[in-house]
């Protein structure tokens, strides 16, 4: 009668540390989604940020040529004024 007591008892101590094991894995599952989550939410984040970037550098470069086309025509309307005051 005691070894069937101690025999259940150990299968029971045994069943309670599979459970503990198996509730901390999901524990730790949960953990991870969360975290999954929250970097995937701050890739987005920067991949956005980045696309605004380029967006804006795209821009920049587009006044830049255009301002460099701008002074080029300044600067030959002002030779030619130099010529024809000659």
């Amino acid at each position: 009668m005691i070894y069937l007591c101690l025999l259940v008892a150990f299968w029971l101590g045994y069943l309670a540390h599979i459970l503990q094991h198996t509730l901390q894995h999901k524990s730790y599952d949960t953990q991870l989604k969360a975290m999954d989550h929250h970097y995937n939410k701050q890739l987005c984040q920067q991949a956005q940020q980045l696309t605004d970037s380029l967006h804006l550098n795209g821009e920049l470069l587009s006044e830049k040529l255009r301002l460099q086309r701008r002074l080029r025509e300044l600067q030959a309307q002002h030779e030619r004024t130099l010529a024809a005051l000659n």
